[in-house]
């Protein structure tokens, strides 16, 4: 991927109100896994947010997760 703006092991917390469900953490999960294997995914189900850890920019997580069908907003 061209373009791709590198943030060292950086957290981006990301709230997605449609995230109801263990399922949805899983797509959400698999969604960021597929654009970075590495990277850490924390879902806080109750609050419905997700943190990511990883190298990528907060930008590429965040297409990841609208990907995967969640609206996803930048916290």
């Amino acid at each position: 991927m061209t373009g791709i703006q590198k943030a060292e092991g950086q957290w981006h917390e990301f709230a997605v109100p449609e995230m109801h469900c263990g399922g949805c953490v899983r797509a959400i999960e698999a969604a960021v896994k597929a654009v970075e294997p590495d990277a850490l995914v924390v879902a806080e189900l109750e609050a419905r947010r997700v943190k990511v850890k990883g190298t990528l920019a907060a930008g590429v997580y965040q297409e990841a997760i609208e990907g995967a069908g969640f609206d996803a907003r930048l916290v």
